[in-house]
């Protein structure tokens, strides 16, 4: 069982989803009693075990399934050669009795990555590191790293080839905010340039930064380039020019998006001020 709860925690750990299934209650003879669990991974790793034999092979399939709808289920089986009732699913044993299975679906853990570890990049990790997300902080500064607690820390002299050996899950939030206008152009043409499938990008800068940054992409990458998950200037119209208010704003967005709210004030769409 132990090796269950460490599984577990490596997943959380590591971002990936997962179904954890356990026998919640039996009745009759079953291969094994309430409380046995068995842990399956997006990447289709089993620790644990439910029993075995036709229990088993059916309680993975329907993990399988679980996983693709992201909604916990909980299922009875009979064991017997007949139904023991009209709810349970008959898996043809000749053991007989019967076993309800719970399938907890454990989703991904949001990974936000940063790009910058100055002040904007600092606040964003305070507000964010008891949120229960996963962190990556990457800045061409290793002196402005060293005192960086509370996430993942990456040492990038540049961007322009570094992030082939960074990991960035599909759906992962990036969020460019480095101490240097070429650094964030760098990694914006890195992001859109490669096969990366963020859900989410925003850049610190003004509109006519923005505006600058965007036609260079287009220029350099082609107009087909698909910019719709970019937010530049970043964050949501909340009022403030604190660096934790700035921070606030751009978490409040990542929110915003996550949950799937509509008319939200994005920066990005705010007229020009006088």
């Amino acid at each position: 069982m132990p090796e269950i709860f460490e599984a577990v925690l490596n997943l959380r750990q590591s971002g990936e989803a997962g179904v954890l299934v356990t026998i919640v209650d039996t009745a009759g003879s079953s291969p094994l009693d309430a409380g046995a669990k068995l842990l399956l991974t997006s990447q289709g790793v089993v620790t644990g075990t439910v029993g075995g034999g036709a229990l088993e092979s059916e309680a993975i399939e329907t993990a399988k399934k679980v996983l693709n709808n992201k909604k916990s289920l909980l299922q009875k089986y009979s064991m017997g050669e007949h139904g023991t009732s009209l709810d349970a699913v008959e898996l043809g044993m000749i053991c007989g009795g019967s076993a309800t299975l719970f399938y907890e679906y454990i989703g991904a853990t949001d990974h936000v990555f940063i790009f910058g570890a100055g002040h904007v990049g600092k606040a964003l990790l305070y507000h964010l590191k008891t949120r229960g997300v996963l962190i990556t902080i990457i800045d061409s500064r290793k002196d402005i790293l060293e005192g960086i607690e509370g996430a993942e820390k990456v040492h990038a002299p540049d961007y322009t080839d570094f992030p082939k050996s960074l990991t960035v899950p599909d759906g992962s939030y990036i969020i460019i905010a480095n101490h240097s206008h070429d650094l964030d152009y760098e990694a914006l043409k890195y992001i859109y340039s490669s096969a990366w499938n963020p859900s989410y990008v925003g850049v610190i800068a003004s509109r006519r930064k923005a505006g600058t940054m965007v036609s260079k992409l287009r220029k350099e990458i082609g107009k087909s380039v698909d910019l719709k998950n970019l937010y530049t200037p970043v964050g949501l119209d909340l009022g403030g020019r604190s660096v934790d208010e700035i921070a606030i704003s751009i978490i409040s967005e990542l929110q915003g998006l996550k949950y799937g709210k509509t008319n939200l004030n994005h920066m990005k769409n705010r007229e020009e001020r006088k």
